[in-house]
């Protein structure tokens, strides 16, 4: 009669077991028809999505004065950006948008800073936890249209080159805007 370690070790000893290269012990009549109750955790998921900082600073960001100040900004200094995608010369510019980038970055600093404070929170870490999320890890962000704003926002916080289509991309809105109200 096979010991108990036997039995274990022909499942789970030297990469043979149910697991290994996705194979199933059709021996093993337990499997998931008895309701085998092991589930896939991963971070942030045992979490409802409210319960967490990232969500509540999403959330803080898309409405009330924060996505409006951020807007704001984005109209007054898009100008900037006028025709920048089809200027020639528009490294001569770079280091103006890159002074207006440090501008946008200090007002969401400003805006976001104390708010992440009074939920326990720190930036730093609040933005290594945007990194990740921006690398799909929390795919949550990406599925609910209400963090749009926010998505769009920490991308440009994070890359600059994102920033720069931002500014080009509401560049042509206000330009066409100015066109049909001639």
């Amino acid at each position: 009669m096979p010991s108990y370690d036997d039995e274990e070790e022909g499942k789970y000893g030297g990469g043979e077991g149910k697991y290994s290269e996705g194979k199933y012990d059709e021996g093993d009549e337990k499997g998931a028809e008895e309701g085998d109750e092991d589930e896939w955790v991963l971070p942030g998921m045992g979490q409802a999505a409210e319960d967490t900082l990232l969500t509540r600073v999403a959330t803080f960001c898309s409405s009330g004065t924060f996505a409006q100040d951020m807007n704001d900004f984005v109209d007054a200094q898009c100008g900037a950006w006028a025709d920048a995608d089809q200027r020639k010369d528009s490294h001569a510019d770079l280091g103006r948008w890159q002074s207006i980038h440090e501008e946008y970055l200090e007002l969401f600093e400003e805006k976001l800073e104390g708010f992440v404070r009074r939920q326990g929170g720190d930036l730093a870490g609040l933005m290594e936890d945007c990194r990740g999320a921006l690398q799909n890890k929390h795919g949550w962000l990406f599925e609910d249209e209400n963090y749009a704003g926010f998505v769009n926002w920490m991308k440009s916080v994070l890359e600059y080159e994102h920033f720069h289509q931002m500014m080009v991309t509401a560049a042509k809105k206000q330009d066409n805007l100015s066109c049909t109200h001639k």
